[in-house]
């Protein structure tokens, strides 16, 4: 599976976490943040490192 495959499979989940992130205030978002950076395994960090970008990104085009 590739990269991309896995993302387009995780679609769904990143979803829903963009919803859960705009309720955060800007300190708890930055804190889940690092903790999911932190928590993940090595092996994926680059993924969630990307996640957490589309994330971004989404939660402040929402926010516009």
């Amino acid at each position: 599976m590739t990269e991309y495959d896995l993302f387009v499979k995780c679609i769904p989940m990143i979803a829903e976490m963009v919803i859960i992130c705009r309720k955060l205030n800007q300190q708890d978002y930055e804190d889940f943040k690092c903790e999911a950076i932190k928590a993940a395994p090595e092996s994926v960090k680059e993924f969630i490192g990307k996640v957490l970008t589309v994330i971004d990104k989404y939660t402040k085009l929402i926010e516009d």
